[in-house]
This record gives structure tokens, C-alpha cells and sequence, in this order.
């Protein structure tokens, strides 16, 4: 996060952050540790300006198909039943220990952005 700020100082939006994990053996300290990196750049003046993770459920993955297992919920294929993974009630805990704040949209100056993003283009 603090290389994406340093190079373009637009907010973060954290996008499409999990992991693969079948047994969801790993889940659970990869949500905390992502969490506390998250927490530590708003910290350093980092403006996150939110966190979405990949995924709330079990879903088909165009390259893998239904084994990679990312969800927050477990999915039966067969039967459609969602269940509540371990992910999920610490993403919950997580999430009930933050307090609200009101973020203001980015209005960053025009010719700044296109130049950050004619800047992505090169790369």
C-alpha cells in the first residue's frame, strides 16, 4: 500500500483480497494480518478507503473451476447450502471493532490523475 500512495496519492480501495484455502486452515490468520496492514496504513496517514474480500462465498473460478475454495461461506454445489467458515465470524469480529468515520469522495485534481493513470499505461 504505502508504494501505490508514494507513487500516485490517490485513496486505496483494497479490491478482491483472500485466499485459497480448502480446509480453511489459514484463513483466519490471513484475515488478521491483512487487517492489521490495513489498520497500520491508515495509521501512517494512508487514505484507505475501504477493503473488499475475496469472496463472500464459494464461487467458480474461470481458470480452476469449483476447487479453489476463497468464500467467507462454504457453498455445497450439490445442494446450494451456505454455511458460515471460520473466515467469516472473525471478518465479523474484525469488522464490529471498527468505528464508523465518514470519508469524503477523492476530488484529486484532474491533471494529476490522468497523468497517474497515463503513468499505469507504461507499465
Amino acid at each position: 500500500m504505502r508504494r501505490v500512495w508514494d507513487r500516485y496519492r490517490l485513496p486505496v480501495i483494497i479490491t478482491e483480497n483472500g485466499i485459497a484455502d480448502a480446509k480453511d486452515a489459514h484463513r483466519v490468520s490471513y484475515i488478521r494480518s491483512h487487517a492489521y496492514a490495513v489498520g497500520r496504513a491508515i495509521q501512517e496517514g494512508i487514505p484507505v478507503q475501504g477493503y473488499i474480500h475475496w469472496s463472500l462465498m464459494d464461487n467458480f473460478e474461470w481458470s480452476d473451476g469449483y476447487e479453489p475454495r476463497f468464500g467467507l461461506y462454504r457453498v455445497d454445489y450439490t445442494t446450494q447450502q451456505r454455511t458460515t467458515g471460520p473466515g467469516a465470524a472473525e471478518f465479523k469480529r474484525i469488522a464490529a471493532r471498527l468505528k464508523p468515520r465518514s470519508v469524503d469522495p477523492p476530488r484529486p485534481d484532474a491533471a494529476a490523475t490522468a497523468a497517474s493513470l497515463h503513468s499505469l499505461d507504461r507499465h
